[in-house]
């Protein structure tokens, strides 16, 4: 009996030209992108040039607002955590929805515990919240607004660009998690007004602990991850060409 495979919104297999190209790295670019010698200029070279591609695929302006981390959760818990430790003098509000993935519920029941306050969204029979909702919500101290691109359970798709241009009106920042939809939706940062936005590479045919978030030039969030000055000092760690 052959089994069939039927959960891909749980993960995907890897492209066979991805495990080419991952073996071939492996083989010949094994340099520490931070270092000066020329092993090193390599592998700089080569991360450089996937940042670019990954930069024009959301028409993000700079290449350098793409932050290559370990995945989705990395990535929602860096936007959600330190966006509301730069901004707490600014105000303790955060907005979210009720379907969010446990990477964004989690990091949100966190800084309640830590004084701060968290809204979260209803959605429809459809999956959907509601934009008066999100208006009525929206408050002075409001510092972020994180909704999901697409559902992971429903596969539902909320309104994002109406979203961002309803939160761009409003004092906070918009964040998304766009794991389950990066790749398959047509995601435009700049016509969507997004801030930030989380990302993993295992969702599209990609190897597993591998991902990025983007982040908007200007915000200047402190790094999750503290160590190294990698990723221009804002992800501490070796990075994975």
């Amino acid at each position: 009996m052959n089994n069939i495979y039927l959960d891909n919104a749980g993960t995907t297999p890897m492209d066979p030209a991805v495990i080419e190209t991952m073996t071939e790295m492996m083989h010949t670019v094994f340099g520490n992108a931070s270092a000066t010698n020329s092993f090193g200029r390599k592998a700089h070279s080569i991360l450089e040039q996937s940042r670019q591609k990954i930069a024009a695929s959301i028409n993000a302006q700079d290449p350098n607002e793409i932050i290559f981390t370990s995945g989705g959760t990395e990535s929602d818990n860096t936007a959600i955590i330190q966006t509301a430790l730069k901004r707490k003098e600014e105000g303790r509000h955060l907005i979210t929805t009720m379907i969010e993935h446990e990477a964004v519920l989690k990091p949100m029941a966190y800084l309640e515990e830590n004084g701060y306050e968290v809204t979260y969204l209803p959605v429809d029979k459809n999956g959907v919240i509601s934009l008066d909702d999100l208006k009525q919500a929206l408050r002075p101290d409001t510092i972020l607004v994180s909704i999901m691109t697409g559902n992971n359970e429903v596969g539902s798709h909320m309104p994002i660009t109406e979203i961002g241009a309803i939160v761009a009106k409003s004092n906070a920042w918009f964040h998304t998690d766009a794991v389950q939809a990066y790749g398959i939706l047509d995601i435009d940062v700049k016509r969507d007004q997004i801030d930030l936005m989380s990302t993993s590479a295992h969702k599209l045919n990609g190897p597993k602990q591998m991902g990025f978030l983007y982040e908007r030039e200007g915000l200047g969030l402190a790094p999750h991850l503290m160590g190294g000055d990698q990723e221009m000092k804002r992800r501490a760690g070796t990075e994975n060409i």
